[in-house]
């Protein structure tokens, strides 16, 4: 995911520009703190992935749930667990759970 300060906009505004598979680009201007809470909340899923906190091909809790565990808004959520699903650490199929990948398909 690419990070870029906005022109002519206030520094602790940045723009996240987001690219789907689809080809749909998503882009949102947040707060240097929200940047922070987003790598932070990145972070901590990838360490409980990395810890076996949840075993590979086992759901992970809804978007909902996790937003409400991690404090955030389940959007973040999504958008970290889309990182991660390009990354290999998380499979998701059509209207099918997000799933822990097997560690051989990992590339992060």
């Amino acid at each position: 995911m690419a990070v870029h300060a906005l022109p002519n906009a206030p520094v602790f505004l940045y723009m996240f520009l987001r690219s789907y598979p689809e080809g749909v680009t998503h882009i949102m201007a947040i707060a240097a703190t929200e940047i922070q809470k987003y790598h932070q909340i990145r972070l901590s899923l990838v360490t409980a992935l990395r810890t076996y906190v949840w075993q590979s091909g086992e759901p992970l809790p809804a978007e909902d749930e996790l937003a409400q565990r991690l404090g955030c808004h389940p959007t973040t959520i999504d958008h970290i667990l889309h990182e991660l699903i390009e990354y290999g650490l998380l499979e998701r199929h059509a209207s099918q759970e997000t799933r822990v990948a097997p560690r051989d398909r990992w590339r992060m």
